[in-house]
């Protein structure tokens, strides 16, 4: 196998993976839509704030997916993430407090949240020592944090036109523990005055941003709620090799067809990623 060939054959095996959000706003009767938002968005890990289940619902039951779901301490405040099975190898770990569930998975801990709404001090203050809790049981393993779900946050920048309380709060987080809140392309709540803001959310690390291909609202919205979902797509692993490839390549060697042609097929495809 020539040198472009092996390179595209070691990008094919990268496998792509989608990270999404949903505030369900009642998620026990909608099978159906829960089902069709996998199949519309391809996701493999889905995070949904406002399940209004109990212990005792049954969560609607999807084909190769397993759930791991916490009611919280009221029934509206459910959060739960819905996880393919094939990205679990050995035996899976788990967080749950409150308003808040993660799981270690695919080398990365996935954080689904959902914050109460400013006002209340002692409830939020309850969930954001829960959210670093989560964070450091992510970070004692070393994996790649990822924090996403419908945050009650305002900040400036986001679809809002100044920062409020919980928005300064979720930007204190992403200091403290070196996180980035990505940006999206539209607002994700519609309120029922006609305004349109941000509520929903998705900080990462580095590690994660730089795997990032794509990240946004998802026009597509089955769910039957007020709030649009937010997907985004990452690389399963790092491309170590065609990171290093690039690296060692030197100019003399251009003078090559081959190398010349794997360069400019690595810029192309770079410069393709960032449209």
């Amino acid at each position: 196998m020539d040198v472009l060939a092996t390179k595209r054959a070691r990008r094919a095996e990268n496998k792509v993976i989608t990270i999404a959000h949903v505030n369900a706003h009642g998620i026990k009767q909608k099978k159906q839509q829960i089902k069709q938002f996998l199949e519309d968005t391809n996701a493999e890990i889905l995070g949904a704030s406002e399940t209004h289940c109990s212990e005792t619902d049954l969560l609607p039951s999807i084909d190769g997916y397993s759930w791991l779901h916490n009611p919280g301490s009221e029934r509206s405040s459910g959060v739960g993430i819905l996880f393919k099975k094939r990205l679990v190898t050995g035996e899976t770990k788990l967080f749950m407090k409150g308003r808040i569930v993660g799981i270690s998975i695919a080398n990365l801990t996935v954080i689904e949240a959902y914050s109460p709404v400013e006002g209340d001090g002692e409830t939020l203050e309850q969930f954001y020592e829960g959210i670093n809790e989560a964070l450091a049981w992510g970070r004692e393993r070393k994996e790649q944090l990822i924090i996403i779900g419908d945050l009650n946050a305002h900040v400036e920048g986001w679809w809002s036109e100044k920062t409020n309380e919980n928005g300064y709060r979720v930007k204190r987080l992403c200091k403290e523990w070196g996180l980035e809140l990505l940006k999206l392309d539209e607002p994700t709540h519609l309120h029922s005055s006609g305004s349109t803001f941000c509520l929903d959310y998705c900080a990462a690390d580095w590690g994660v941003i730089g795997r990032v291909i794509d990240f946004g609202c998802s026009k597509n919205n089955p769910i039957g709620s007020d709030h649009l979902p937010i997907t985004l797509k990452l690389w399963e692993r790092w491309e170590k090799e065609r990171m290093q490839f690039v690296r060692k390549l030197r100019i003399d060697r251009l003078r090559s067809p081959v190398y010349l042609k794997v360069f400019q097929d690595d810029v192309n495809y770079d410069l393709k990623r960032l449209d």
